[in-house]
């Protein structure tokens, strides 16, 4: 244990205190002495030791018998050995001039666990020679230097401190400055009243000005269009009255010294004191000029035809519930197809087909009242949407549009586009079901005019024709009477004699779309001439096959010009697979 071990001793106060019965301060002393040198040839690092000398005064003279073992203390043992003591006293036990006393005699004071330099202290020599106010005096003056010139010390130290603390500041700010400058983004902080305190070198070149220029500047009052200035400082102003207000989020344009305007997206954050009050904003903008340009681009391109420029399907689709609303009715849904465009592509090629798409566009668009939806929703057909209007309001319009479809021609061939209409009258019919309905209407208005309008153009073509190629007309004549009498000969039906005869009138109307140079050239054709000239046989099956009474017909003209042997074009059939009429 340790009592054993003899860490741990205890004594009473007749080995320590009072040998002869009263306390003895040099006996005390003398006992320190013994025992610190014990411990210290016995290799401890530390002695403690305890005991209560307030019994002492019941002694008449026991104030001074504690003085003087507490400056013995300090002359005999501290100023000897490498040690210190905590001497604990009681206030409440003492009287106040003892404790005043007790504190000179210790360099240092312990309070409320702090411990401080003691200002009174009186070295032990002062007890000792027994002339305390000399002493007292001269310790007095050392520390009011001391003190005097730990003041002066610490006020410079202060001071460097601070220059130190300020040079840091300094060097930080322009090491977070160089951080924010080379930022590809536009950063700007604002205090509550909207004034920059902040912003990086790249967002100062975006508004012509420097970094300084800027400092303090009124962000709404100089960078922000008028237009709109007022509500967004609205918003940024609410931002510091509710939190529910602030924005992480925030596209607007902003204003250069030169007056251009830049579009920008904001990513905003709160900046607060250290007692967690929000005294600003910072915001890191991206200049989203360009890409809006781009993204709307696209969406243009998304939902506008190519071709008419007019709105797609896909832009209909999306919008036609946008005029399906109660204030719109009545809501007349129409359907318009373009007659022959197929027959148009086939004969005089592509350009010619969307040059007549484009013409109907334009009378589509300059006949419909502002405010109605207009689309190209498939090859050849269109559908627009007029709200606020009646069946017959729409007919009226239908009828203007045909009125006026009359003075647009291509290569001879007059526009013409079959309509369908329905109209939803209130918010109980479905809006589907009135489309269908337009559509199934114009279906059946085709059917009607597609036939006439067919054979006209056909017309139309083999007169186009014999105005490119002038002996065509000859040649297509001398064709068809030899081709009715061949099959006379053959002992054919009346019917199949009409289709040889009509195949003879037609064989050649396929060379519409061949350019004239060719058609008309007098020297050898070049074999790239001649690969053109060969493709009027499928041209030709293509515009007659695409009308329902000369169908047949465009069979024997596809094969007119194939051999027995295989020789022949377009597909070089022969033998038992050539079942067609041939010239």
């Amino acid at each position: 244990s340790i009592v054993e071990s003899g860490q741990l001793i205890f004594l009473d106060s007749s080995d320590a205190y009072a040998k002869d019965g009263s306390f003895a301060p040099d006996n005390m002393i003398e006992l320190l002495k013994s025992e610190v040198d014990k411990a210290i040839s016995e290799g401890f690092s530390g002695l403690g030791v305890s005991g209560e000398i307030s019994w002492v005064l019941d002694y008449d003279d026991g104030i001074d018998l504690i003085f003087e073992y507490e400056w013995k203390l300090n002359d005999v043992v501290f100023n000897n050995y490498d040690m210190s003591a905590l001497c604990r006293y009681n206030m409440d036990r003492f009287t106040t001039d003892m404790i005043i006393n007790v504190i000179q005699l210790h360099p240092f004071v312990m309070l409320d666990g702090n411990v401080y330099e003691n200002p009174y202290y009186v070295p032990a020599i002062g007890y000792k020679e027994e002339n305390i106010p000399k002493y007292q005096l001269e310790e007095w003056l050392i520390n009011i230097t001391k003190l005097t010139n730990l003041k002066s010390d610490f006020s410079t130290r202060i001071h460097e401190v601070e220059e130190e603390f300020i040079q840091t500041i300094q060097h930080e700010k322009l090491i977070t400055q160089s951080y924010l400058d080379i930022m590809a983004n536009l950063l700007v902080v604002l205090d509550k009243k909207g004034k920059i305190t902040l912003i990086n070198k790249f967002g100062a070149d975006i508004f012509g000005f420097s970094v300084g220029d800027m400092i303090g500047m009124d962000w709404f009052d100089n960078f922000i269009p008028n237009e709109y200035s007022e509500d967004v400082k609205s918003v940024f102003t609410k931002s510091f009255v509710s939190p529910d207000v602030f924005i992480g989020e925030y596209e607007n344009e902003i204003l250069t010294k030169n007056k251009v305007k830049r579009l920008f997206k904001w990513y905003n954050a709160e900046v607060k004191d250290i007692n967690g009050n929000k005294i600003g904003v910072v915001a890191s903008g991206i200049d989203i000029t360009e890409s809006k340009k781009y993204e709307q681009m696209l969406l243009e391109v998304s939902n506008t035809d190519s071709l008419t420029k007019l709105h797609n399907r896909r832009y209909y689709e999306n919008h036609l519930q946008e005029l399906d609303i109660d204030i719109n009715y009545p809501l007349s849904i129409v359907m318009g197809d373009i007659n022959g465009l197929k027959l148009i592509n086939d004969a005089f090629g592509h350009e010619k087909g969307d040059l007549l798409l484009c013409e109907a566009s334009k009378l589509l668009k300059h006949s419909i009242p502002k405010g109605s939806l207009l689309a190209r929703i498939g090859g050849d057909e269109f559908v627009f949407v007029l709200p606020k209007s009646s069946y017959q309001e729409a007919e009226k319009i239908v009828r203007d549009i045909q009125l006026k479809s009359n003075d647009i021609e291509i290569e001879s061939i007059k526009l013409s586009i079959s309509f369908g209409i329905a109209t939803k009258e209130n918010g109980t019919q479905k809006i589907e079901n009135v489309y269908r309905s337009a559509e199934d209407s114009m279906y059946r208005s085709k059917l009607l005019e597609i036939h006439s309008m067919r054979n006209s153009a056909i017309e139309t073509i083999i007169s186009t024709l014999n105005e490119k190629d002038v002996s065509s007309k000859i040649h297509s004549s001398t064709v068809s009477r030899l081709a009715e009498n061949f099959a006379r000969v053959l002992d054919l039906s009346d019917d199949d004699i009409s289709k040889a005869k009509t195949a003879g009138l037609l064989h050649d109307i396929g060379k519409i779309i061949i350019p004239s140079e060719i058609l008309n050239k007098k020297d050898v054709l070049l074999f790239e001439e001649y690969e053109v000239i060969k493709s009027h046989s499928e041209i030709g099956f293509r515009i007659l096959n695409s009308t329902t009474n000369l169908r047949d017909v465009s069979n024997i003209i596809l094969c007119h010009h194939e051999k027995w042997d295989g020789s022949g074009y377009p597909r070089g059939i022969k033998g038992k697979q050539y079942h067609c009429y041939r010239e």
